[in-house]
């Protein structure tokens, strides 16, 4: 069986090919994920009412986070648990949106609304820049509303707004005024566009609280995703996915990048990565249920299959499928448990070989670096925000290092056959 107990997977541009359906070849491979007793949940920017219908209707699919991880929907039971925004922090939102040219989105209870004045598809097109997808959506995929200020003034309970905005300029100093505000999350998932709702939501907190109402370790889950909004629930999850479509950032700070979404992700993932895992889990168990053979004349290869052997029943052998199949981004990992969040990034293994990365936001403006070698080689790379190496190292031993860095770290592990653990954050 394989260690994986939740598949968290974004929608547009992960799941979903380019004219926002959704294949069969990916819905085959989610039916066979629920085989395994494995939890499949889309996590989206989308509305509730916004996913399509092959996959909210799915009898494979229980749990839904969504709004950019603003509620969690347990199908089942038909009930939500919301992280929506208090009211008075929707409305003075909403009240900043309408000082600019702009095309507001608001989700809560499910659905998305739009403003009746400013739905027009050419509107839409031309003057708010938006995509065709996002068009199609504001126009066919929400509930249009008239006095629409005054409507989002009178609810409790809005989850989310995704805002389109005429100019550029105006999105920046917008989207200054609310990170300053300290209450905002900002992210975004297109081009001239922002995705605002509480502070304490994102698609990784959803992520983070429906596994603990699931009782899955954090290790057990796998992110999938493409935007700048899935950078919250890769940073947490045990293991981190960018498709081959997805922007620069989330591919630097991802343990692997697969195939893009026009190329069934899901039913990549689960044949090169569940299914293959679980064979390489039951090899394991069969070399160990094996008679033991006479001294091979290859140590080197006797020594590896004793290691598997001992560690078949508490540790997967993730790397060497993954490292098969993935590309340069993947690494070996046996033993390993890590911890990733924005502000760390720690692992302790038996056995690492490989290549790793992941994003850090440094704070303090020092970058605080823990090496433990007992064996093996490690390097690190860490670059800043504009791609300058900060800190550039090779075969390191065990030691503590400061790195002088503010804002975003992209950090790069490069391992061959290191035994031990790192610690790095503020």
């Amino acid at each position: 069986m394989t260690k994986y107990k939740l598949i968290s997977c974004d929608l547009d541009g992960t799941l979903l090919k380019n004219d926002m359906s959704v294949s069969e070849e990916n819905l085959k491979a989610i039916s066979k994920i629920a085989e395994k007793n494995i939890f499949f949940v889309p996590n989206t920017g989308r509305a509730f009412n916004q996913i399509p219908k092959e996959i909210s209707e799915c009898a494979d699919i229980r749990y839904f986070t969504y709004s950019n991880g603003a509620a969690i929907y347990d199908k089942k039971t038909d009930t939500t648990v919301s992280m929506a925004m208090p009211k008075e922090l929707a409305k003075q939102a909403i009240d900043l949106f309408y000082e600019y040219d702009t095309k507001v989105f608001m989700h809560a209870d499910k659905n998305a609304y739009v403003d009746a004045e400013k739905n027009d598809r050419e509107r839409c097109l031309s003057v708010y820049r938006m995509s065709e997808n996002f068009t199609t959506i504001a126009t066919t995929g929400c509930i249009v509303k008239d006095n629409f200020l005054d409507f989002c003034h009178s609810l409790d309970g809005i989850e989310m707004f995704c805002v389109f905005f005429k100019n550029d300029a105006d999105l920046e100093v917008c989207r200054e005024r609310l990170i300053s505000d300290g209450r905002y999350r900002v992210t975004s998932s297109a081009p001239h566009n922002i995705e605002v709702f509480d502070v304490n939501s994102n698609k990784g907190a959803a992520l983070a609280e429906l596994t603990k109402m699931l009782g899955i370790n954090m290790e057990d889950t796998v992110a999938i995703g493409d935007s700048m909004n899935d950078i919250s629930h890769l940073s947490v999850a045990g293991l981190a996915i960018a498709t081959e479509n997805a922007v620069p950032e989330l591919k630097e700070m991802a343990d692997v990048v697969c195939v893009s979404n026009e190329e069934h992700v899901m039913k990549y993932v689960y044949e090169n990565l569940i299914s293959a895992e679980s064979e390489s889990v039951a090899d394991a168990k069969e070399e160990e249920d094996a008679p033991k053979e006479l001294e091979s004349t290859n140590s080197k290869n006797k020594n590896f299959v004793l290691l598997i052997a001992s560690i078949a029943l508490c540790a997967v052998i993730l790397g060497t499928v993954i490292s098969g199949f993935f590309g340069t981004s993947s690494s070996t990992r046996i033993g390993y448990v890590g911890n990733r969040t924005y502000e760390s990034w720690s692992g302790t293994y038996s056995y690492l070989d490989g290549k790793m990365r992941h994003t850090l936001i440094s704070d303090s403006g020092t970058l605080h670096m823990s090496i433990k070698t007992k064996s093996g080689i490690i390097n690190v790379t860490i670059k800043d925000s504009d791609g300058n190496a900060v800190f550039d190292k090779d075969n390191l031993q065990t030691g503590t290092y400061d790195i002088e860095i503010e804002g975003k770290a992209y950090i790069t592990i490069e391992a061959n056959s290191h035994k031990g653990s790192f610690v790095i954050g503020d």
